[in-house]
């Protein structure tokens, strides 16, 4: 994981859809970053509403190298933006991705049409992968429906 160079904190921000494990997702982000021995405080949490099931969720990781995390706020500018369902994308929130930050997305597009799209700078940096598609070819569903989660946390490693 990357992270600014002015900060020892960074910030992730995962928007998707209720049951794709997003909230998943940024637990695993977060354990993942302690136990490495790389960061002092790791914070993970969720933000949805009383839906069920398809709604939309955005899902936090703060993570800091040295200073203890005491904001518990939503993120403003992340550093990285994961997204596991392109169509819950807020173009603010992409806009407030930080000028030198990562966005992975599950998606069938090319990185372009995304810096394109969302006015994205060069030094933004894009992955895309059809997460979908390949979890159906390797049959890593759960209920017909394909697991985003854990697939999707490859690319950011």
């Amino acid at each position: 994981m990357e992270e600014d160079s002015s900060s020892s904190q960074t910030n992730i921000i995962i928007l998707g859809r209720g049951g794709q494990g997003c909230v998943t997702a940024s637990q695993l982000i977060a354990e993942a970053a302690f136990l490495s021995g790389n960061y002092n405080d790791v914070h993970a949490y969720p933000s949805f509403g009383a839906e069920r099931r398809g709604a939309p969720v955005q899902a936090y990781a703060k993570l800091s190298k040295n200073e203890k995390i005491w904001d518990r706020s939503f993120i403003e500018h992340p550093d990285i933006l994961i997204v596991f369902d392109e169509t819950v994308i807020e173009e603010e929130i992409v806009a407030s991705l930080k000028e030198n930050g990562i966005f992975i997305i599950n998606s069938n597009k090319n990185p372009e049409s995304f810096k394109k799209k969302y006015n994205l700078t060069q030094e933004t940096k894009v992955i895309v992968a059809d997460i979908n598609k390949l979890a159906i070819e390797h049959d890593f569903t759960i209920d017909g429906n394909p697991v985003i989660n854990t697939p999707i946390l490859g690319l950011l490693a």
